[in-house]
């Protein structure tokens, strides 16, 4: 796993998921990174890329109905600044949704459960949780 840190933007998946949203923006490819974790059949289906790519677009929901992440990357910031995007009741319920199945069904989460630093990736996955509730 190309991961730094445990923030939702610390590692390759995500930060390669933000290039190419940025590349064409728009709210569908949010709900089709969300939609590909919750519809996952099973936990590697729901795997680790997948994973991290729907995390960072519900932070792109969370940052859309104003609770953005401190500290987002400047490409994102800007551009949501300048987009303005909303975050319809629909898009917050599906984001929550697969916050909540990253947290508790996911290869992701497999790979924190056998890291040092799973109380901080639970953490911060606590925080997503929270800023989109």
């Amino acid at each position: 796993m190309g991961t730094w840190e445990v923030g939702a933007f610390d590692n390759d998946g995500a930060m390669d998921w933000m290039g190419e949203f940025l590349d064409d923006p728009s709210m569908d490819a949010v709900r089709e990174a969300l939609n590909a974790v919750i519809t996952a059949e099973s936990r590697y289906d729901a795997d680790t890329f997948v994973c991290e790519c729907a995390i960072a677009a519900a932070e792109v929901v969370a940052a859309a109905a104003g609770k953005p992440l401190p500290g987002l990357p400047e490409e994102l910031a800007a551009w949501l600044k300048q987009a303005r995007p909303k975050a319809p009741p629909r898009l917050l319920s599906m984001a929550e949704k697969a916050v909540a199945r990253v947290r508790t069904d996911s290869e992701l989460m497999e790979c924190w459960e056998d890291s040092d630093s799973v109380a901080t990736w639970h953490a911060a996955m606590d925080d997503l949780a929270a800023r989109l509730a």
